[in-house]
């Protein structure tokens, strides 16, 4: 990417200097394959793209007519523009490019296909993406790039003399560059398959990488596809005996060559007898090995084939088997169940002593595996030895032996006894089980219990008693700087307040000042914080009808179940599995791949297919992040944020069914969305929440109150910048500019704010200011509403309930929704316990119209109902505005607009000269408006409506 030209510019100067000794038909020819070779190296990215396509330039009107090189310039360039946009893209990568782990992520983006987005035709008529694949001519030479840089760092690492401080980093780079060359052993045999492909770079891996047993068996498995006795030039039965007792010594020679060659197993031997693979490293290179012999055996007939291969393998697998043993066991027992195999079925009379010994072994040496178990026990059903059976699952049912899954070996057990034993083993085993699992719920209990105790203790260290502390005191300074002191309660003044003493509104929480921090209760008890990202795992795979109870069977013994949500998409059904702790999170992913009455599901992370998007054009919603992430694979959910508290949030987390479509989406990080604002894609990954710009902001933010009104904003700066970086300071100011007395500064970092606290009480310009943590769901003190009304009835005159919505609403989808119907849309609180919502407007006006839309409000075809939240006193407002109006319930007629209010005295000279009758009829016309030349409600719509 980045040298490559020197080497191509050199050999095409080289070449064209070459071109005036030749003429006639060799210059002709040369000519024709240069420039296919720039038109070639035109399409390959590189940096200096633009100056090889400049390099051609001049080589056409060097050796080519004039009248051709308009034509053959275009043409070239339209070769190149595909290079182009990648070179582009993989600028951003390159310029990062400085750990390991930055190479890992540039692999990503080259070796998935990219997704061309569908032109628009309108909706509902929109084209699938169009899918191109990953391109070779880049992946492969990053891929090499990688592997270069990882063994460059684990040659400096070797070479440091301080071999403690190279541990790390050497541990790290081989682990690299295993990674590397794994990706592009994959990446090969999946794009560019064949014997002269692969062959070269799997022999250079295992040179470099000899203790890795994957890659080994990789060469193995590619060795025995390309090169076996089929293949005339090799002699694979070469030095191996009749008896076929020594396996280290066969091998293929080329005919004709008295030379014996290293052979078509020597990889395997060479492995095997290093003495470097771990068990699971045996495991992978025995595997391909045996099942070389098992073709062979296979070759004659599945029965009573090749006696010798039989041999071979049966020693194959108890070699690796021993070895396995040596290096501490594979837990997967896979050798085991290949020799399994060779005894019960490869051969014409089962070897079923064999078998059962085999497993008398494992059980014995994998002393807690619920596998080695399950399957030596299945075993002995298999050759009808129930009474063996049930004397294992006996022995495996020691709670002594605690075993990594005991709950589903129990299950196993009481279901063998009720199919093959009588009604006494059956009894005796339910009991059996239920005491078990009465006294491993009791452990679990203990271990859960001290577990949230030791949670708790480092959750709530000493520093949330001093911040308890600073905010009691803050708020006790408050009120001593700003306010006169109040006396002590006794018992004649610890009645109610009386009314001058009231806040504002009663029922409301008086604060010294707006958002500042509530008092702490030392007492209470600090609930643990529930980790739901990394506690939980997402299953596809699933089929519709699955009960819940069946997921909660699969995975209860990885951990105590929180909840399990099944959701039925388009064309498939997945499932959510949360966990109480992130501990049962590592066993459930074990169960990936498995089979769940006989259907193969798939177990994931749920973070790792889910993605943080932020920065996107401020007014996209939910179908437009719906219909831009589609392209890249299904969906499974788009989660909003609330802006209950914060209007300004603009961020969404969108959730594919598989992490490989949120990894393809990732190519829309850094794109334009409108000019000049490029959106932000990332996974989802929780050790990132920290550098998300609104995380935490409740502990990086204070509240500064008691200033002094000549307080400028670069007072506070100096006054706090000691204790870390600043990120933001709000001063409040009056309409004359001068400081109305708080203010709220916000850190970078949370240590730092912690470290400001200490500013509490401290004396800052002749007055002492309170420093605490900022609540921002504290309410603020806001002017006198215009309406006249009290605060209280003022915010239920502009405010509208919605009932009847959709269960599984989110809250701001439900606020875009009504943004697009209505104006002056404040604020959206939706309660899922009756699935209603209350909508704050900015206006009464603003409220009445929403009240009054013509064709009501529909969400999700669904008719919303609509009422108004409007004070219920008849009492009216103190200075009514006479521009605002307030929708009114039916009922009796009350007196406000469109309505002459009746004295006393009016209403007993009605009633004084008219019938009951009449006097009836008076107040009715009175009420309508239509004797009193009052406003109607047709008047009444019009004006909300703006005529």
């Amino acid at each position: 990417m980045e040298q490559g030209h020197e080497v191509w510019d050199a050999r095409i100067e080289w070449e064209e200097s070459l071109l005036p000794s030749l003429t006639g038909n060799a210059r002709t020819s040369r000519l024709a394959a240069l420039q296919e070779e720039f038109l070639e190296r035109l399409q390959i990215p590189h940096t200096k793209l633009s100056q090889t396509f400049q390099n051609y330039s001049s080589f056409v009107s060097s050796h080519f007519p004039p009248e051709v090189y308009e034509e053959t310039l275009v043409a070239a360039n339209k070769v190149k523009q595909d290079a182009s946009k990648v070179v582009d893209e993989m600028e951003r990568f390159e310029h990062n490019l400085k750990t390991l782990q930055d190479y890992s992520s540039y692999l990503t983006w080259a070796t998935y296909p990219k997704f061309e987005k569908p032109k628009w035709r309108g909706k509902g008529q929109s084209q699938k993406s169009k899918e191109i694949p990953p391109d070779p001519k880049v992946a492969v030479p990053l891929y090499e790039r990688a592997i270069t840089e990882a063994a460059k760092k684990r040659g400096d690492a070797l070479s440091n003399e301080d071999q403690a401080a190279a541990e790390g980093p050497l541990a790290e780079a081989e682990a690299w560059l295993a990674v590397f060359w794994d990706g592009l052993i994959g990446f090969v045999k999946e794009h560019t398959p064949g014997k002269e492909t692969e062959m070269p770079i799997l022999e250079r891996a295992v040179r470099s990488v000899p203790s890795n047993g994957n890659i080994i068996a990789s060469l193995l498995r590619s060795t025995y596809m390309y090169i076996n006795e089929t293949d005339p030039d090799y002699d694979s039965d070469y030095g191996s005996d009749a008896e076929g007792e020594d396996d280290m010594e066969d091998g293929y020679s080329v005919k004709g060559s008295k030379e014996k060659p290293p052979g078509l197993h020597f990889a395997y031997r060479k492995a095997i007898n290093s003495g470097i693979l771990d068990a699971a490293g045996i495991t992978a290179v025995t595997l391909p090995r045996a099942s070389y012999e098992e073709d062979k055996l296979y070759a004659v007939g599945y029965h009573g084939g090749d006696e010798r291969a039989f041999q071979r393998m049966k020693k194959i697998l108890k070699t690796g088997i021993e070895m396995n043993r040596e290096k501490g066991g594979d837990p997967s027992l896979k050798l085991e169940k290949f020799l399994t195999k060779l005894f019960m079925v490869s051969i014409e009379v089962p070897l079923e002593e064999d078998a059962r010994e085999l497993w008398k072994d494992a059980v014995k040496f994998y002393k807690t595996s619920y596998s080695a178990f399950s399957q030596y026990t299945r075993l002995l059903i298999q050759q009808r030895e129930y009474e063996e059976a049930s004397k294992v699952f006996k022995d495996a049912a020691n709670p002594s032996r605690n075993l990594d899954y005991p709950q589903a070996l129990w299950d196993e057990w009481v279901q063998f006894e009720e199919l093959y034993r009588g009604f006494g083993p059956v009894e005796f085993a339910m009991m059996r089980v239920r005491k078990l699992g009465e006294q491993l719920a009791r452990k679990n209990a203990k271990i859960a219990e001290r577990e949230a105790y030791h949670q708790a203790q480092y959750t709530a260290p000493a520093v949330v008693e001093q911040n308890v502390a600073y905010v009691q005191a803050a708020a006790e300074n408050a009120m001593a700087v700003d306010e006169a002191p109040v006396a002590p309660r006794t018992a004649s003044t610890s009645q109610k307040r009386k009314a001058d003493d009231e806040p504002e509104e009663s029922g409301t929480t008086s604060v010294a000042e707006p958002h500042a921090a509530k008092k702490t209760k030392p007492d209470n008890e600090i609930p643990l914080k529930r980790d739901r990202e990394n506690s939980t795992v997402f299953i596809g795979g699933l089929w519709e009808g699955l009960d819940e109870t069946e997921l909660k069977k699969l995975f209860r013994d990885c951990g105590e179940i929180r909840e399990v949500k099944i959701t039925k998409l388009a064309n498939e059904v997945v499932a959510l599995v949360e966990f109480m702790d992130k501990e049962g999170v590592p066993a459930a992913l074990t169960k990936d791949k498995k089979r769940l009455q006989g259907n193969e599901i798939a177990v994931h992370l749920a973070w790792r297919s889910t993605l943080y998007i932020t920065n996107f054009p401020e007014k996209a919603d939910d179908e437009w992040i719906r219909s831009t992430f589609a392209a890249y694979g299904t969906l499974f959910d788009v989660r909003w944020p609330s802006k209950k508290f914060k209007s300004t949030r603009r961020f969404c987390y969108v959730q594919y069914v598989s992490p490989d479509a949120a990894k393809a989406a990732l190519e829309l990080n850094g794109k334009e969305m409108e000019p000049g604002h490029p959106m932000n894609v990332y996974i989802s990954d929780p050790q990132r929440k920290k550098e998300r710009t609104d995380a935490n902001i409740e502990k990086r933010e204070l509240y500064v109150a008691g200033l002094p009104r000549n307080t400028s904003q670069g007072d506070l700066e100096t006054l706090f910048k000691e204790c870390g970086n600043i990120k933001g300071i709000r001063l409040a100011l009056d309409e004359n500019g001068k400081a109305k007395g708080y203010a709220f500064v916000e850190f970078e970092q949370e240590t730092s704010a912690l470290q400001a606290l200490a500013f509490n009480n401290h004396e800052f310009k002749k007055r002492r200011i309170a420093v605490t943590l900022a609540d921002p769901h504290a309410p603020s003190r806001r002017a006198q509403p215009a309406s006249g009304l009290s605060r209280k009835h003022d915010l239920k005159s502009r405010s509208v309930r919605i009932k009847n919505i959709p269960a599984g609403t989110q809250e701001a989808v439900l606020q875009q929704a009504i943004e697009k119907v209505a104006t002056g849309v404040k604020k959206v609180e939706l309660f899922e316990q009756n699935w209603q919502a209350v909508v704050e407007f900015n206006t009464i006006a603003d409220a009445g119209r929403f009240l009054l839309l013509p064709n009501g409000f529909k969400y999700e075809g669904v008719e919303l109902q609509l009422s108004e939240e409007g004070p219920t006193s008849s009492k009216p407002p103190a200075a009514a505005s006479t521009t605002s109006f307030v929708p009114r319930a039916a009922g009796k007629p009350k007196a406000g607009l469109g309505f002459k209010k009746q004295t006393i005295s009016a209403v007993a000279k009605s009633t004084s000269g008219k019938a009951t009758s009449t006097s009836g009829q008076s107040q009715t016309q009175q009420a309508s408006g239509s004797s009193s030349g009052g406003k109607d409600q047709d008047a009444f719509r019009a004006m909300l409506q703006g005529r």
